[in-house]
């Protein structure tokens, strides 16, 4: 949807490394970083109900899944 072949990115972070990736792309773009809140209980708590979620999937539905997203795996890094 978001077409990421159609521009020039300098700069892909990852959800999961999004406080290091903020740490150094805000300055770049005029920000201060330490606006960037760390809120590692809400953090937490997200990723016990995703992990808790993903548990409920059958091997082929992961299967499927993967499959899906399989370009946006290379394309992203994952």
């Amino acid at each position: 949807m978001c077409s990421p072949c159609r521009v020039a990115y300098d700069f892909v972070g990852h959800f999961e490394t999004m406080y290091d990736d903020a740490a150094v792309l805000l300055p770049r773009i005029g920000i201060k970083s330490d606006i960037f809140p760390r809120d590692y209980a809400r953090w937490s708590q997200a990723a016990a109900r995703r992990n808790e979620t993903l548990s409920t999937l059958t091997a082929d539905t992961v299967d499927q899944l993967k499959r899906l997203y399989a370009g946006d795996f290379e394309l992203f890094g994952y």
